[in-house]
């Protein structure tokens, strides 16, 4: 969807604040992806914030602020943005 991202932690899921960070983010996943729906191991750090009541989605969001690596799911290589 174009305004909606989830990260899913294994235990926990999170909406994603979609802002510049999340787009630097899906724009490094897209050459990776095998299609629209795959899934790619993320290494991030980000703060997590309670939604607004009144906002649908996840209880939990978080705001990405840095991005560490992401996994390549083909071969499984690390790959560490610029």
């Amino acid at each position: 969807m174009a305004d909606a991202a989830v990260l899913n932690t294994g235990t926990e899921i999170y909406g994603v604040i979609i802002d510049e960070k999340m787009h630097e983010l899906d724009d490094l996943c897209a050459p990776i992806k095998r299609d629209e729906y795959d899934m790619i191991p993320v290494y991030i750090k980000g703060k997590v914030e309670k939604k607004d009541p009144a906002e649908e989605g996840w209880e939990n969001r978080i705001r990405i602020t840095s991005i560490d690596s992401l996994v390549n799911p083909t071969d499984n290589t690390i790959l560490k943005p610029n």
